[in-house]
Parts: C-alpha cells; sequence; structure tokens
C-alpha cells in the first residue's frame, strides 16, 4: 500500500480576510488508516454539542490541522470515501480542529471537508455555533 506524507508543518491556506488564531502543527505525517473521524460524547446520537465546548474536548486529542484538508483538495482520490457520508445517508462535515481562524467579523471557525454535488469541497463552521453528529473531528489515532 502506498504512503502519502501530508505536510503538517506549514503555513495551510489562509482565505482573504481571515486571520490564523492557533495552528497546531503536526510534522509530517502518511495518511494512513491511523487516521479517523471523531465524535463528542455531546455529539453521537441526536445530541449536539457546543462549539466552545467541543474545542476544549478536542485539546487532549491529536487533531488534524487544516494542511490536511489542503492536502486532500490536491488530491481528492485520496480522501476515504467513508468520509463523504454517515450511516443514515447524511453528508459529513469533516472538521479539522488543528487550525482555528478569525473570520473578517472576528467569530471563529474551523474548516471543514464536504462532499457536495460537485465532489469534495471546503466549507467553515462557527465554532460559538452547535455541532452535531454530521460534525465529525478527523484525528490521528495511535
Amino acid at each position: 500500500m502506498n504512503q502519502y506524507i501530508i505536510d503538517g508543518e506549514k503555513k495551510p491556506f489562509q482565505p482573504k480576510g481571515w486571520a490564523i488564531v492557533e495552528h497546531r502543527k503536526d510534522g509530517w505525517s502518511p495518511w494512513n488508516s491511523k487516521h479517523a473521524l471523531h465524535l463528542s460524547c455531546g455529539q453521537k446520537g441526536n445530541n449536539v454539542s457546543n462549539g466552545n465546548q467541543l474545542r476544549e474536548e478536542l485539546a487532549g486529542l491529536a487533531v488534524l490541522n487544516a494542511n490536511t484538508l489542503d492536502y486532500f483538495l490536491s488530491n481528492p482520490d485520496r480522501i476515504p470515501t467513508s468520509w463523504k457520508m454517515d450511516k443514515k445517508g447524511r453528508h459529513w462535515w469533516v472538521c479539522f480542529w488543528g487550525t482555528i481562524y478569525r473570520l473578517y467579523d472576528g467569530g471563529l471557525c474551523v474548516r471543514c471537508l464536504c462532499w457536495g454535488t460537485y465532489g469534495w469541497c471546503w466549507s467553515s463552521c462557527r465554532i460559538g455555533l452547535s455541532f452535531s453528529g454530521q460534525y465529525p473531528a478527523a484525528v490521528l489515532v495511535s
């Protein structure tokens, strides 16, 4: 099986008018089966979790930064197909909590990878809002 290396050290894409508030550098890592989608207890079932609380909960996990998202957008054939939809057929919004941005209006957000009508794209989620089970965090598992 081929290993693809992702540079988690460099500065990720920064949309115009946004600032990078936090960027957890995660080294050079191979993309392989040790990466997973993570839902907090507060996101499971029909529950939702406040983004600020979720950010605190994820602080102890090896969350992936936006460099992995940027890598995938450049190499969409390497995105796991399981990242398209959950078991109920709802689209995932895979969040890359290792990079936190400040929007032009001062609000904080994370960038997300999502599958849509025209294929893979990125969007953003404001941290001050609620995150349901459709918004898993991309994490590195040991």
